[in-house]
């Protein structure tokens, strides 16, 4: 089950959905990555501080806390909790492609409509890119209001079959990405869609994930 030193993104999509049959679930694959990204930089952090981080249920944090420290990832001390060296490895390797959670950003208001974006990066994700299409319904699917992907590369950004070079389509956009945003060449930025703070972070995971095929 275990890529190396760490668990991977599809070790812990299969975790998932291997679990025994009973009542739907109100966690996933994002609320999964969530738990240890915030543990890794809020440690020690008891269950109720988490719980209002990531905006799951009791029932369902306690769940998931214990799926995750069954697989080493996690350990439990009288100040919280906190990362083993294996859930550090799994972190690390995590962040090698989405470096960092979504942003909330302000983003011209010809490019989004709503009410809140977030913004994140998957690290060389050109790879895997189609139309951006899979972004945008991978993004409804979990009923945010939509996602833009926006590649970088040959030192441009552009949106596939939308505008091939957004800085002059688009200079507003192109400027306030520059301003927050470090990218390298055939990085994948996606900026997620929500009425809300949290649609449109889980609307930007959603999208990154289907980047990664998870």
């Amino acid at each position: 089950m275990k890529s190396g030193k760490y668990i991977s993104r599809t070790d812990i999509k299969n975790i998932l959905a291997n679990r025994p049959a009973g009542p739907r679930s109100s966690y996933n694959i994002y609320h999964f990555e969530r738990v240890l990204r915030i543990i890794s930089k809020k440690a020690p952090i008891g269950r109720n501080k988490l719980q209002e981080e990531i905006n799951l249920g009791a029932g369902s944090i306690r769940t998931l806390i214990k799926i995750i420290k069954s697989l080493n990832l996690i350990e439990t001390t009288v100040k919280g909790l906190l990362l083993t060296e294996l859930g550090n490895e799994t972190v690390k390797a995590f962040e090698k492609n989405i470096p960092f959670d979504p942003i909330l950003v302000d983003v011209p208001k010809d490019t989004s409509l709503a009410g809140f974006n977030a913004i994140l990066i998957v690290r060389n994700g050109s790879k895997n890119l189609k139309s951006g299409l899979e972004q945008t319904t991978a993004a409804l699917r979990i009923d945010a209001s939509g996602a833009l992907t926006i590649l970088f590369k040959n030192n441009k950004f552009s949106m596939p079959g939308i505008a091939e070079d957004l800085e002059k389509s688009n200079p507003k956009l192109v400027a306030r990405l520059k301003e927050i945003l470090q990218v390298k060449p055939d990085d994948v930025i996606i900026v997620g869609m929500g009425n809300s703070e949290e649609k449109a972070i889980m609307g930007a995971w959603a999208a990154a994930y289907s980047l990664l095929n998870l």
